[in-house]
């Protein structure tokens, strides 16, 4: 059945199509390719130091650091503990009871960083 639809398959038309689509996936790559060279030169720009973690994070890994990290003999959980309530009441890290928000850490956070800490 040939059927005379009006359209018509210009080999020309094509292969231009082609070739301009080849030229977009190039510049695309490019663009990629830039754009990752930008990320990694900030990102080796950004010392460790820079990034900020939540405030809990942040207490806990000092925690370790100033408790922990070469030490011979581990503090025990309690010293831990009462490290990480005093700093979080400095930090003005909260946490609720109910409806009233109260100062530093609650004992149950508290207990349960300080054994993770320690078993690091």
């Amino acid at each position: 059945m040939d059927i005379d639809t009006g359209l018509y398959n210009h080999k020309k038309i094509v292969d231009k199509s082609v070739e301009a689509l080849k030229i977009e996936l190039s510049e695309s790559e490019a663009e990629v390719s830039r754009l990752r060279e930008l990320y990694l030169s900030e990102a080796e720009k950004t010392s460790p130091k820079e990034i900020s973690y939540p405030p809990e994070l942040q207490l806990a890994i000092d925690a370790y650091q100033e408790l922990c990290l070469n030490q011979d003999k581990l503090p025990t959980n309690k010293i831990i503990e009462e490290w990480l309530k005093v700093e979080s009441k400095n930090r003005g890290i909260t946490h609720k009871d109910g409806v009233d928000d109260l100062k530093g850490l609650s004992n149950v956070k508290a207990e349960r960083m300080a054994s993770i800490i320690k078993s690091k």
